[in-house]
C-alpha cells in the first residue's frame, strides 16, 4: 500500500494492475508498442515521489535506466496535472487502467512489468453502508 495511506484508511486489493507511460498524442514522439529509449529522448517525464510506493520507484529507475533525464517528481497526482501533461507535451507514469483519464494522452506500456495494487479505498471508520459495501466486496476477492 502507497505511504500516502498507512493507516489512514482501508484498503481492499481487487487487481495487480501495470503501469505504463501516458504520453501526450499530438507529441511528436517515435511510438513503438513498448516505451523504449528514442520515446525517451527529449521527453519530460513526471512520476510518483521516491518512496511513496515501491512499484512506481521501480518504474522510475527502470524508465532512467532506459534514458530519462528530465524527471519531475510529485507528491500526488491530480486532475490538473494530467491536463498539464497534455497541454505542456509531458510524459507520466500511471496505472494502464487509467488509459482513459485524459483524451489527449495515450499510454504506452513498459517492456519491464511494474504492477501496483489497484482497488477500493474506504475511510478508516466507515459508516454502515460503506462497511457493508467494504465486507461483500472483501467476501467476492476472497471467493
Amino acid at each position: 500500500m502507497s505511504k500516502l495511506y498507512q493507516g489512514q484508511c482501508l484498503f481492499l486489493e481487487l487487481a495487480r494492475v501495470p503501469l505504463c507511460l501516458a504520453v501526450p498524442k499530438a507529441q511528436g514522439v517515435v511510438f513503438s508498442e513498448v516505451v523504449n529509449a528514442e520515446m525517451l529522448s527529449g521527453l519530460d517525464l513526471v512520476t510518483m515521489e521516491r518512496g511513496i510506493s515501491a512499484e512506481y520507484d521501480g518504474a522510475s529507475s527502470y524508465l532512467a535506466a532506459l534514458g530519462a533525464d528530465r524527471v519531475t517528481e510529485v507528491p500526488f497526482y491530480t486532475m490538473e496535472l494530467f491536463a498539464d501533461c497534455a497541454l505542456n507535451q509531458r510524459a507520466i507514469v500511471t496505472p494502464e487502467i487509467w488509459e482513459d483519464i485524459h483524451p489527449d494522452l495515450m499510454c504506452v506500456p513498459l517492456a519491464e512489468q511494474h504492477r501496483i495494487p489497484y482497488g477500493l479505498i474506504f475511510s478508516k471508520h466507515p459508516n454502515a453502508q460503506a462497511q457493508r459495501l467494504y465486507q461483500a466486496a472483501k467476501r467476492m476477492v476472497s471467493s
